[in-house]
């Protein structure tokens, strides 16, 4: 399927996770701010080869998306003060949890779900609700307006890993030194290396290639706690909210991984049947025997989990579309310019070495492990990402068009077609279909 942006009626995504992995997202239909829903609910459909296939309906963000946006707008007390709070725990939890993390790995502990995922998937579930919305309605808003600058800005959590790296060379090391401390920055983001986040495993070889192939960075001041005061300051804060929401799923999600691991080895479970459960699912049956699935199908609303059934999937969501070269997305301007070229979509490492100079690079967001392919790119399209991205500022760099936000175009676009992305103008067109 390949839905025209104008004809869906369903924003679709797709990912690699299981079941697992995934029970903290349903917390964002449940959160609420003073009786207000965060977000509509969605339709999901996880498979045991990994393959999740997630529906939401338009209404689910754009309704909620108004309404807190003008709470934003107008400045209203209660509302920015619970926003900023929650960027504020987002933060701190964040930071806790990265600690933990590392302090396992290193000493060969594993910490229980019960002790951090409460925690983690309330916050994790406040900040994906009220993220996904705010971004709906921010990116309506930047297509048709223009904000002065923020007087704010913050290093997301992939600059800092690699900030950190670059720090390792720049020091005055031996060579044994260094490999020590090269060693230590591995155990540290640890939480990096899991297939959840989408970046590839951490190697000491792959630690020396990057520290000489990325772009030097410089971190921005800590500006994480100050409370924005403009609008376009709280766009601003939104992208690092985003930011830290991605950093504390990433964290969460490779401390289930371990716990899930090690439980499953005391108690003799397979570990490809038990991350078809929830966790919940899995703490009620891990001293007995495990449920089996080989897909679970739900509506995710604001009191739980729906259970679905193929028939239901299908007669409620599967819509067909026709196949279109009008294909057109709308985003952000992360880099202005417009340019014609040929897709790579550019998902993992081979994509990455697959890659041709002036080719349009696409991706759902990028990496500092993507800079060589940036660096000889016609233009950079993402799925999300705000004016601060790794994505925009790399691209502000090479002085290339950069679209942001355009949701589905890593979906959608092929590699190989031919597209005009038009930054500047705030779209990309397919212009032919090999």
């Amino acid at each position: 399927m390949k839905p025209s942006v104008d004809e869906r009626t369903y924003y679709t995504f797709s990912n690699t996770i299981y079941p697992y992995f995934y029970s903290a997202t349903p917390h964002g239909a449940m959160v609420q701010y003073r009786g207000h829903n965060l977000m509509g609910g969605w339709y999901v459909r996880l498979q045991k080869d990994g393959t999740a296939l997630l529906k939401a309906p338009l209404s689910s963000f754009r309704s909620y998306g108004d309404y807190f946006f003008s709470l934003l707008g107008t400045n209203d007390t209660d509302f920015c003060d619970w926003l900023y709070n929650l960027g504020c725990t987002l933060q701190e939890l964040t930071a806790r949890l990265a600690r933990q993390s590392y302090n396992d790995v290193i000493r060969g502990t594993v910490t229980a779900a019960t002790e951090f995922y409460p925690e983690y998937s309330e916050n994790f579930g406040a900040a994906l609700g009220i993220g996904y919305s705010l971004d709906f309605a921010v990116d309506i808003f930047l297509k048709e307006n223009t904000l002065e600058p923020a007087t704010v800005s913050y290093t997301s959590f992939l600059d800092e890993e690699t900030i950190q790296l670059q720090q390792i060379f720049k020091s005055d090391l031996s060579a044994a030194e260094r490999h020590t401390a090269l060693l230590d920055h591995s155990l540290k983001f640890a939480w990096l290396s899991t297939e959840y986040a989408g970046i590839e495993h951490v190697t000491i070889e792959k630690l020396y290639s990057r520290a000489h192939e990325s772009v030097p960075l410089v971190p921005s001041p800590d500006s994480a706690l100050a409370r924005p005061t403009t609008l376009a300051d709280w766009v601003a804060f939104l992208t690092h909210l985003r930011d830290q929401r991605r950093k504390l799923n990433s964290i969460g999600m490779y401390m289930l991984d371990r716990y899930l691991k090690h439980t499953c080895a005391l108690e003799g479970h397979d570990y490809t049947v038990a991350r078809m459960l929830s966790v919940e699912e899995f703490e009620h049956q891990k001293n007995g025997t495990l449920q089996h699935y080989t897909e679970k199908i739900a509506e995710i609303t604001p009191i739980g989990m729906k259970p679905l059934t193929t028939n239901e999937w299908q007669r409620i969501l599967e819509t067909e579309y026709t196949e279109s070269t009008e294909l057109r997305l709308r985003g952000i301007t992360g880099s202005p310019g417009c340019v014609q070229g040929t897709v790579r979509i550019v998902r993992t490492a081979a994509d990455m070495h697959a890659f041709q100079p002036d080719e349009v690079l696409i991706a759902f967001v990028t990496t500092p492990e993507m800079n060589a392919c940036i660096k000889q790119a016609a233009a950079v399209v993402t799925n999300e990402g705000g004016l601060t991205s790794h994505a925009a500022s790399t691209s502000r760099e090479y002085e290339i068009p950069c679209l942001l936000a355009t949701e589905i175009g890593a979906k959608v676009f092929m590699t190989g077609d031919l597209v005009e992305v038009n930054a500047s103008g705030g779209y990309i067109q397919l212009l032919k279909r090999t």
